[in-house]
């Protein structure tokens, strides 16, 4: 299958401060939880701001406790490139944040046809009482885990994609100046070259989807993977932003 148009996104989120029900509390257990930190914003406030460990067994945990404030000083420190070693508990309260795409494929027969898929993390509140320890790292983290009996809830509660708010697209042309694929969520960030423009920079998530090509010359443009992205390249960049998330569409690369 091939995809022919981006037709749009929507972010569906559950905010982390809504406790999934419980018929009974369970009785919080000691847990020690290896990964690396991120700042993961839900919602629309700069305090909806939470911390998150992706951890290396593919859960993730959204932080809780006293320690929260000096993690947060060790990440702004030491960057996305961490390694991070807690000890806490954990009660078993969670909550799940799904994203929904859509978007249009054909076929070799030239027959469109609507695709939707959605992607559900959960999220589990682990409070942190002891740091082993922060350090820098350029260790690989997996995948966070997907919550597929939740994506299956969600596609069977709302099927139908009427009503989804259209993702804005954009353009960029500028100099990549921070490539981030160690963490779960691969990112790029792309300084504009247009100084009158009022956007001076973007940050562009680089999803299974995002088409990157290479122009050489009068030839067609060749298909690169993700990994061909640099520091320093010079970049046209098509992206699609929604409340929530920019994503790159298109990629080429103009100027090593």
């Amino acid at each position: 299958m091939v995809i022919f148009l981006i037709s749009g996104l929507c972010f569906i989120s559950l905010a982390l401060a809504q406790e999934t029900e419980k018929p009974q509390q369970p009785q919080p257990r000691t847990i020690s939880v290896v990964g690396r930190l991120a700042v993961e914003k839900h919602g629309q406030q700069q305090q909806d701001e939470e911390l998150i460990l992706h951890a290396k067994n593919s859960q993730t945990y959204l932080i809780t406790g006293k320690l929260v404030p000096e993690l947060k000083k060790k990440l702004a420190e030491i960057g996305e490139h961490n390694l991070t070693f807690l000890t806490g508990n954990q009660d078993g309260r969670t909550n799940v944040s799904c994203e929904r795409t859509q978007k249009y494929e054909t076929d070799v027969k030239g027959k469109q046809e609507l695709k939707i898929d959605v992607r559900c993390i959960r999220y589990y509140h682990f409070e942190a009482t002891q740091i082993i320890f922060v350090k820098k790292s350029m260790a690989g983290i997996p995948e966070p885990k997907r919550d597929l009996e939740e994506e299956r809830r969600m596609l069977k509660v709302n099927p139908d994609p009427q009503g989804l708010i259209p993702a804005m697209t954009g353009e960029i042309y500028g100099r990549i100046t921070a490539v981030n694929f160690n963490a779960p969520i691969k990112t790029i960030e792309v300084a504009n070259r247009d100084r009158n423009d009022p956007l001076k920079a973007v940050t562009l998530i680089i999803s299974p989807d995002t088409r990157i090509a290479k122009n050489i010359a009068e030839n067609e443009p060749m298909a690169l993977g993700a990994n061909a992205l640099k520091i320093g390249q010079d970049v046209t960049a098509v992206y699609s932003r929604t409340e929530y998330k920019t994503e790159a569409l298109f990629i080429t690369i103009t100027k090593e």
